[in-house]
């Protein structure tokens, strides 16, 4: 597939045309290193990216999602696609290791991140400004992407522009994580407050990851760190499971039974709510509805 046919100007969204090695609209110049396009419209973080491109020091991204594609259901979370080729824009992509994955799955896909320092990136382009046509993917993901966001209520914007109607959108945000270089960790009303402003219905919503190994572990380590993550695994196994159990012992309601008494929209039993309560990441699939 031909990239530059699907980019557009960051800012105006005029389309771009290819010439000499540069994709410019008008006197508007980007550079394409390695027949990877730098469409950052900070004139600075651009040299930057160049420079690392010219001198290809790339490396292999950590991908969150792929630790977790068996163990939080992210494999089931991305349906395959209705029809073989569909787009799917990876959104902060990470790992290469990543994109193979979602293309074993049946998508065409197109990875994009700010970094150009990972290899395996097709776009380098700020997220909240996206140089990509609108309602050109059938598929958008974002890992653990939003909280690096400073603005992710824009950034939900041009994710809504990108997809066609009917589009889904599949990801996940820290909620209660350490700071990494983070400015907004979402809780599950968070996560579906920004959906909803951005044109999206909840398909299915859930917490993942464990409280105990990936938060107190930090704090108190219990020897070496593979030894105090299983510690912790097994500590949060039993205070949970207890609760569980307290609270079907109470109320006289089966604990893994879906109820409204949590949420108004949405039926959680008792189980699920805490784990969206005591989450350190919220898992999500939304569906575009409409154009903003």
């Amino acid at each position: 597939m031909d990239i530059s046919s699907i980019l557009c100007d960051p800012i105006t969204k005029n389309p771009l045309t290819l010439s000499e090695g540069e994709l410019h609209s008008g006197d508007v110049r980007y550079p394409v290193i390695n027949n990877v396009p730098v469409l950052l419209v900070n004139k600075e973080d651009c040299n930057k990216a160049v420079e690392i491109l010219k001198n290809q020091k790339n490396k292999v991204g950590f991908s969150w999602a792929l630790s977790h594609w068996g163990d939080l259901n992210i494999n089931e979370l991305l349906q395959t696609p209705n029809s073989k080729g569909e787009l799917l824009l990876n959104f902060g992509s990470g790992s290469p290791l990543e994109k193979e994955k979602m293309t074993e799955k049946g998508y065409k896909v197109i990875s994009i991140d700010i970094n150009a320092g990972y290899s395996g990136v097709d776009i380098i382009a700020d997220g909240h400004l996206l140089p990509l046509k609108s309602e050109t993917f059938e598929m958008l993901t974002a890992f653990e992407v939003l909280e690096h966001l400073h603005e992710p209520w824009t950034a939900i914007k041009e994710i809504n522009r990108v997809l066609k109607v009917g589009g889904k959108f599949v990801g996940s945000v820290a909620f209660l994580k350490e700071f990494h270089h983070s400015y907004f960790h979402m809780s599950y009303m968070g996560v579906k407050k920004l959906l909803e402003y951005g044109g999206f219905e909840i398909e299915i919503i859930y917490g993942g990851q464990n409280i105990f190994s990936r938060l107190v572990h930090n704090i108190i380590p219990l020897g070496p760190s593979k030894v105090s993550k299983k510690i912790y695994d097994m500590l949060n196994t039993i205070i949970m499971f207890l609760r569980k159990k307290f609270w079907q012992t109470k109320t006289g309601i089966k604990y893994d039974k879906p109820i409204d008494r949590f949420d108004s929209e949405y039926s959680f039993s008792f189980e699920e709510y805490e784990k969206i309560m005591f989450t350190p990441t919220v898992l999500f699939r939304a569906r575009k509805i409409k154009n903003l």
